[in-house]
C-alpha cells in the first residue's frame, strides 16, 4: 500500500555488480559482458551505487554494512533456537525503516 514497507528499497537484490558492463545487442539476443572485479573494488563500487541511489542517507550507512548487520542478525536464529525468524524479520524490517528515518548512523547502528 501506500507508504507501505518496501523489503528491497534499501537492499535491492539486484544490486549485486559494479557498474561497468558492456550491452552487445545481436541480431536474435543481448549479451552482457562483466569485467572481472577484485572483491574490494566490487564492494567500493557498490557502495558507491548504493550512495547515489540514497544520497540522502548519512554517509555512514553504506550497503556492505547494511548487508553485513542483516546477516548477523538473521545469523541469530541459528544461534539461539527458541528465536523466531519472524520477530527476527519484523526487528529487521523496523531497523530499516530507521535506517530511512534517519535515526541510525554509524554511531548507534550496533
Amino acid at each position: 500500500g501506500v507508504g507501505g514497507y518496501d523489503p528491497f528499497y534499501l537492499d535491492n537484490p539486484r544490486l549485486k555488480q559494479g557498474k561497468h558492463q558492456t550491452l552487445l545487442k545481436l541480431p536474435s539476443y543481448q549479451i552482457s559482458l562483466l569485467p572481472f572485479v577484485r572483491p574490494k573494488r566490487l564492494k567500493e563500487q557498490l557502495n558507491e551505487q548504493f550512495q547515489q541511489m540514497h544520497s540522502w542517507l548519512h554517509p555512514s550507512m553504506t550497503l556492505s554494512k547494511l548487508r553485513n548487520l542483516k546477516a548477523d542478525l538473521f545469523g541469530l536464529i541459528d544461534q539461539l533456537p527458541e528465536l523466531d525468524a519472524a520477530t527476527v524479520a519484523c526487528a529487521w524490517a523496523y531497523f530499516e525503516r530507521l535506517v530511512i528515518k534517519g535515526a541510525v548512523v554509524k554511531t548507534n547502528r550496533k
